[in-house]
């Protein structure tokens, strides 16, 4: 008919998932954005269960109401989306609508770890501090070298912690689009090698050798600050997270593409 044909000019132009089904729950329409998630080449004449293989699919068919819920497709699709099941009076059957949100809940997920993590990690060098000040009240300062070495330990972990919050405050800026980066040509190997001598202390407590094999002639076109705090960032979860006396191996090659080098 020539609603059909209309609609199916419309799903054409649509970004998300979108298919068109009868009373029977046999696809009459679908977009290429909704064969994409599906994995399937063409779509009509197939059951909606069928192809979706999904129980909160089948779910929202089962209620025959207009609904809304997100649902996992199964393998060997990862994607998560956003399910609008809807009835038009002016459409044969309904019309279910797939915003794929994989990405979005990726990246909350990554979001909330690293702030857990965070959170986590901010309790011990603030108990190492307190811990240390009261030492010092108590009668440490009259002691010079235990007054030098728990002065010491309050500066290394109060370092520690201004480098959590600039992380916390960083993740903040890019959340809201207020971090502009400033591109330009980089020697990776002389930023590799600068976030390595700022964790030398770490390293060396540890007995942990950081070994740098990064082409000196390799340039990069990166923000340098930002750059400079992935790599430190890198390097810092390989110092703490390896056994004592590892050895951190920091390598980089040049990729080649159809007509350039990186």
């Amino acid at each position: 008919s020539s609603q059909l044909v209309r609609f199916e000019e419309l799903l054409q132009l649509m970004e998300a998932g979108a298919i068109l089904f009868d009373q029977r729950w046999i696809v009459l329409r679908a977009n290429p954005a909704a064969e994409r998630l599906m994995g399937v080449s063409d779509l009509r004449g197939r059951s909606l269960v069928e192809i979706t293989r999904s129980p909160g699919i089948h779910q929202l068919t089962e209620s025959g109401k207009s609904e809304t819920a997100e649902i996992a497709l199964p393998a060997p699709s990862t994607s998560r989306v956003l399910a609008s099941m809807s009835y038009p009076e002016s459409l044969p059957g309904g019309i279910l609508l797939m915003q794929d949100i994989t990405a979005m809940r990726r990246l909350e997920q990554v979001r909330s770890d690293f702030v857990s993590n965070a959170s986590h990690e901010l309790r011990t060098p603030v108990g190492i501090i307190r811990a240390n000040a009261e030492a010092l009240m108590d009668g440490a300062l009259e002691d010079p070298k235990a007054a030098e070495m728990f002065s010491g330990s309050i500066l290394r972990n109060s370092e520690r912690l201004s480098t959590l919050v600039n992380d916390l405050l960083d993740l903040s800026r890019i959340e809201s689009a207020a971090a502009p980066l400033s591109l330009r040509p980089l020697e990776l190997h002389e930023v590799v090698v600068s976030a390595a001598e700022d964790l030398q202390f770490a390293s060396e407590a540890k007995g942990i050798g950081v070994d740098i094999q990064v082409p000196e002639e390799l340039h990069v076109m990166a923000d340098k600050d930002s750059l400079s705090r992935v790599v430190a960032n890198l390097v810092d979860n390989a110092i703490r997270h390896i056994p004592e006396g590892s050895l951190v191996r920091v390598r980089a090659r040049a990729a080649q593409q159809t007509d350039t080098s990186t």
